[in-house]
């Protein structure tokens, strides 16, 4: 079953003259469940791609379908709901609420989506991404891999179907989100410049001046 579907995707920015396409008639089909890399340089395209996925950008050509949602047609306010419904991200830019602590940051994001979940569900999530220790700390006081993890935690917490990983990202860390996903055929969508990076994923694709340019099963 496909939980991803893009068919010719087309995506330019500017006007006129200047107007520069960033996608190039696209197609990627990603199944439920599934871990894929998106392997490309700075400038190929990966975070225009996650950002369709996520229903933040308009197509100029072609069909994005998520879950049940055809984004094609979809409204503003339904393509809120999918968000909420199917999308966790992960970025280092994606700020940690500094003055809250761990705990606070990572329920803060289920409570925006509307998805209040107990203490012990909260302590499930914070366990397997190893900041127990670390609940009643402001994420201020915290490390890189330590906000890293937090992240990732606080984006697990709010139960999304696909996870947009745009890295980078510690391995361990990566490791422990598969584990996670794959126990709950949650969808891995892994965004990196770095093809050693690309290969912990069992799947890859190249994104090449915004056109797929190669394909490939695990370790390709």
């Amino acid at each position: 079953m496909k939980h991803i579907e893009l068919e010719k995707v087309t995506v330019g920015f500017g006007r006129g003259k200047r107007r520069r396409q960033v996608l190039k008639s696209l197609s990627l089909r990603v199944g439920r469940g599934e871990c894929l890399a998106i392997f490309g340089s700075e400038g190929a395209g990966k975070t225009t791609l996650f950002a369709i996925i996520a229903g933040l950008l308009e197509l100029d050509e072609g069909e994005a379908i998520v879950g049940t949602y055809n984004l094609t047609n979809c409204s503003t306010e339904e393509k809120a709901l999918m968000r909420r419904e199917e999308i966790g991200v992960y970025s280092e830019e994606a700020p940690l609420l500094a003055e809250l602590t761990v705990q606070e940051n990572i329920a803060f994001l289920a409570g925006l989506q509307q998805k209040k979940r107990n203490k012990a569900w909260l302590k499930e999530v914070a366990g397997h991404f190893g900041v127990s220790p670390l609940l009643a700390l402001p994420t201020k006081e915290l490390g890189h891999y330590d906000c890293q993890a937090v992240r990732l935690a606080r984006a697990a917490a709010a139960e999304p179907a696909v996870f947009l990983v745009d890295g980078p990202i510690d391995l361990e860390l990566f490791q422990k989100l598969q584990q996670w996903a794959r126990k709950r055929q949650q969808t891995i969508l892994f965004a990196t410049s770095s093809y050693e990076e690309a290969l912990w994923a069992p799947h890859i694709v190249e994104l090449d001046n915004g056109a797929i340019r190669e394909w490939g099963g695990s370790k390709c």
